[in-house]
């Protein structure tokens, strides 16, 4: 996963301190799910626009290939 690894905490913060309009995308088709927040101001474009991502881990929860991972946090 491209990106530094960093607490909830420290991504919440992030999120909520960012000073530009962020679009939050759910991506479903993979496994696990994968959410992205994207920056499109400038005409960024995917993948330029990704700012930070979760890998949501949790949300695999009740699979049979689910062994208790954690979500991971990743700002860019």
């Amino acid at each position: 996963m491209r990106g530094r690894e960093v607490s909830r905490e420290e991504f919440m913060e992030f999120i909520n301190s960012y000073p530009k309009k962020l679009t939050q995308n759910t991506i479903a088709f993979c496994t696990p799910p994968l959410v992205c927040f994207d920056d499109f101001s400038d005409g960024k474009k995917q993948p330029e626009s990704i700012v930070a991502k979760i890998v949501w881990n949790t949300h695999m929860e009740g699979c049979s290939s689910y062994n208790g991972e954690p979500d991971q946090y990743f700002l860019n």
